[in-house]
């Protein structure tokens, strides 16, 4: 668990529903979705025969080259830039923090690792020398704010930049969540609507970002985070402690009185959902206050290790254009591998 008095006074986006933050979030409270039909990738079954079966996704990009993830990243951070007045001269000052999908999962996305730091500082001006990359999956910038609030403290850094990248919608990783039973087809209902997207979030202490003149969006109150023993990638049902222990120790430290409004990554999985009750019935005091809860899913997809800062700027936003139903929440993810975090964000 870790506490520290950080604010974020810069966001950017790029979604399927939006090609900025400010578009995104307007699309997402609007319950705007762009789902179509893709024809890069057919659901069937080893053992069917006939035409493969339509997939529907929430792409941004009409084409995927090899540099998928820096054209959208690099959107992202000019749009983060552009909100919170910084130029290029600033960017020296700033730590840059990366939550990307693991290398594992395809080719393209283990291609992407090798070029993506030094193509990414060529066209943004960011120092990537310094940079710390996560492969959390959902819980990637989430567990990246919480190493920026370790790093933020030191002198040399006076602000961090934690992004995130991600897309599902290659052929390979396409039949990967086909196989794992996690894709959303005409003959598999319990599963997500793939999609692909990028955000950034800038976290400053208060007293620098004041001093520029900026003005904070949120405080960063407190972070935990725990492991779930039944992951899913183990084929068990969750026991849902791992994320009780997260939300648990998050809302100890941050929401006191108990969460009012939570933010979340249920995507339609019902292992994500059932676990979700598990720690609902456990958390009775924290959460029985609970009257709002957001899940952006619904409009853009998974969307893997961009979802933390989906989660923020959603937060973020609602309080810039004042139709927060509350003035703090509680943001949560949690990854296949059994990694859950909690973050719980405020007005300043």
């Amino acid at each position: 668990m870790t506490r520290a008095s950080l604010v974020i006074t810069g966001l950017g986006m790029v979604s399927s529903v939006g090609w900025d933050v400010v578009g995104s979030c307007a699309a997402i409270r609007a319950g705007i979705n762009r789902f179509q039909e893709v024809d890069t990738f057919g659901a069937r079954a080893p053992h069917e025969e006939g035409e493969p079966q339509p997939v529907v996704a929430a792409p941004v990009l009409t084409e995927r080259g090899p540099d998928w993830a820096v054209r959208l990243l690099t959107l992202a951070i000019e749009d983060l830039l552009r909100n919170a007045r910084l130029g290029r001269k600033d960017l020296s000052r700033l730590r840059l923090v990366l939550s990307l999908p693991a290398p594992t999962r395809s080719v393209a996305h283990a291609a992407l690792h090798q070029t993506l730091l030094p193509t990414l500082a060529a066209r943004t001006g960011l120092v990537t020398s310094a940079s710390t990359v996560s492969h959390g999956g959902n819980t990637g910038m989430l567990q990246c704010v919480q190493d920026a609030l370790a790093t933020v403290g030191q002198s040399r850094w006076q602000g961090c930049i934690v992004a995130g990248v991600d897309s599902h919608l290659f052929s390979e990783e396409l039949a990967r969540l086909d196989r794992s039973g996690q894709l959303k087809s005409p003959r598999n209902r319990d599963g997500f609507i793939p999609g692909e997207c990028a955000t950034a979030v800038l976290l400053e202490r208060r007293p620098e970002a004041l001093k520029r003149g900026a003005t904070p969006i949120a405080s960063v109150v407190s972070a935990a985070t725990s492991v779930e023993k039944s992951p899913f990638s183990a084929g068990a049902q969750s026991t849902g402690e791992g994320l009780t222990t997260a939300l648990r120790g998050a809302c100890e430290s941050g929401l006191p009185q108990g969460a009012r409004w939570v933010i979340c990554d249920l995507n339609g999985e019902s292992y994500r959902a059932r676990e979700w009750g598990l720690a609902r019935v456990r958390l009775t005091q924290p959460l029985q206050g609970l009257r709002r809860l957001w899940h952006p899913a619904d409009c853009l997809g998974a969307v893997g290790a961009a979802t933390g800062g989906v989660l923020m700027a959603v937060f973020g936003r609602a309080l810039q254009r004042g139709y927060a139903p509350e003035t703090s929440a509680l943001l949560w993810a949690g990854n296949d591998e059994g990694q859950r975090t909690a973050l719980v964000l405020a007005t300043v």
